[in-house]
């Protein structure tokens, strides 16, 4: 090999300065590409990686100036600048010398300058309607609401329709669910170690019959949050599980009030050492930060009587337990009321607040739809809210239902989580799987379950995106490509992974990855077209 080769082969690919072309090279067989199909895949990708790359956008911390699965937006076009008419060259004549007295130069009357006629105003073009076919809406719907279907599933709720398929979503527990039941038992998990605790999960999230059951789920572990790395015990973790699954689409007063009994809960925020002496505030304040009201709606007076309300609640070996005698039944001013509040009279409060529904549906609405919702949206599901009682299953069955749900705004728009990256995947490839492995993957690009970051949960947005998880996801596309063996057309793929609508970059990688093999029908064919869309920007969105 020259060394001009070498260094060829030694450029990195695209933005991500560790994927160089010979490490790609290197890893060509384990995929069961020919070498026939690895130069127009090659050139493919640099094809994609090129549109991405040159073309500027803006940056917002913390998701990088340019990556793969920014949006990107056309370059300003300048008209070049026209070179100046070079001036003439001056001949110096020499001045003659006065014979008589000069007469004073008459001064020069000033011409006004013709007012310029401004040009006419260009009329706007038309915005272009937006509107999704019924197969669209349904695609969308099974990956927010859920983690993502394969062309079965689709094709079956499509029968459905779009509101049938709502219903059932919403309305899960008439869905038998045995099979899923089945397959746990059939696993032999052991729940000591925090890795098969994380594989029972993600059997559940790929396999589950009642999807938004478990996406509600992810949603509250995201938001009344707790992770593994202080509270130690696995058991209390799944309890915490078992409780979003239960009550997660019920009364969310009743959810809080559980909540704050969680032994998890109870360990994670301090509340088992809140004591009338000594009250802790932690979970007082992140109740009313995190849970309900968010910074501004409340007083610092406000965190230290909720707090003295939940002295008392601790744990003993069977759980939850009241401690009678360290509770403080003094009178507490809450929130604009007085009186001998217990942690329940402080959750009932915060519900009768107003920003209490806004706080919640917003939150709601931009894990299932998108961020910064328009008023009138959080008005209307707050109304829900409050008229329903506080019903997160009457708040879901609104959200799924609304226009805004299926609009530009919302449509493949979200950049998917590592969980909803790997669940969806191998929905969509129609994975068996024993589990093993599907919660590496994700933790690797930065979400590990049952262990979210800090109190706050996950940030989500574009901070999943990074240099190091842009590695990652590439390496999801690389594993699923190695190990599919449907010989599926471009359009296929196309259909079952973008919803019939590749995004530019992708489709012309596509276009041109085609010609070059001529349209060869192969295994080597479709893992390379495969390839390229799940690595491209259409894909990493959902």
């Amino acid at each position: 090999m020259t060394s001009t080769q070498k260094k060829h082969d030694e450029q990195p690919l695209g933005p991500n300065p560790s994927v160089t072309r010979r490490q790609l090279m290197r890893g060509a067989s384990a995929l069961g590409l020919s070498a026939v199909v690895l130069g127009p895949l090659l050139a493919a990708c640099t094809r994609v990686e090129d549109t991405l790359v040159a073309t500027p956008v803006p940056t917002t911390p913390p998701l990088p100036a340019a990556t793969p699965f920014a949006t990107p937006i056309p370059a300003p076009t300048f008209a070049p600048r026209s070179s100046p008419t070079p001036s003439p060259t001056a001949t110096f004549t020499p001045r003659p010398t006065a014979t008589a007295t000069q007469q004073p130069l008459p001064k020069a009357t000033p011409t006004q300058a013709p007012t310029a006629t401004p040009p006419p105003t260009p009329t706007p073009a038309p915005p272009v309607a937006f509107s999704l076919t019924e197969r669209q809406k349904i695609a969308h719907l099974l990956r927010r609401a859920g983690f993502g279907f394969n062309t079965a599933d689709l094709d079956r709720a499509e029968g459905m329709g779009l509101q049938a398929t709502i219903d059932e979503l919403v309305d899960f527990e008439s869905v038998d669910d045995s099979a899923l039941d089945q397959r746990i038992a059939d696993a032999g998990l052991d729940f000591e170690l925090p890795r098969e605790m994380r594989r029972w999960w993600y059997l559940r999230m790929a396999y589950t019959k009642r999807p938004l059951q478990e996406k509600m789920t992810l949603f509250w572990h995201g938001i009344l949050t707790s992770g593994l790395k202080k509270v130690s015990r696995n058991d209390r973790m799944v309890t915490q599980n078992g409780l979003f699954k239960q009550t997660g689409m019920g009364s969310y007063q009743t959810l809080l009030e559980q909540v704050g009994r969680d032994p998890a809960m109870l360990v994670w925020l301090d509340s088992q050492s809140n004591r009338k002496k000594a009250p802790n505030e932690n979970y007082a304040r992140e109740l009313m930060e995190l849970f309900t009201l968010s910074p501004g709606n409340y007083t610092e007076e406000d965190v230290r009587e909720a707090a003295r309300a939940f002295t008392g609640w601790g744990l003993s070996r069977e759980g939850f337990q009241f401690f009678d005698r360290v509770h403080d039944y003094g009178n507490k001013a809450f929130l604009g009321e007085t009186g001998d509040f217990d942690g329940d009279d402080v959750v009932r409060i915060i519900l009768k607040q107003p920003q209490a529904p806004r706080y919640i549906t917003t939150r709601l609405w931009e894990f299932f739809a998108y961020e910064n919702p328009e008023s009138e949206v959080i008005d209307r599901l707050s109304s829900v809210f409050v008229s329903s009682g506080y019903v997160i299953r009457d708040v879901m069955r609104a959200l799924l239902t609304s226009p805004e749900f299926y609009s530009q705004r919302a449509y493949r728009t979200q950049i998917k989580s590592p969980i909803a990256l790997v669940v969806q995947t191998a929905k969509a490839i129609s994975l068996e799987s024993n589990g093993k492995g599907l919660a590496e993957l994700a933790s690797r690009m930065g979400q590990i379950i049952f262990d979210p970051p800090d109190v706050s949960g996950w940030p989500g947005g574009a901070a999943w995106v990074n240099s190091s998880s842009i590695l990652q996801r590439v390496n999801l596309a690389n594993r699923v490509t190695r190990i599919s063996t449907a010989t599926l057309t471009r359009q296929e793929l196309v259909d079952l992974f973008l919803d019939g609508v590749p995004d530019p970059a992708v489709e012309a990688a596509l276009d041109y990855f085609e010609a070059e093999t001529k349209g060869t029908r192969d295994i080597g064919v479709s893992r390379g077209l495969l390839y390229l869309i799940l690595a491209g920007p259409g894909y990493q969105r959902g």
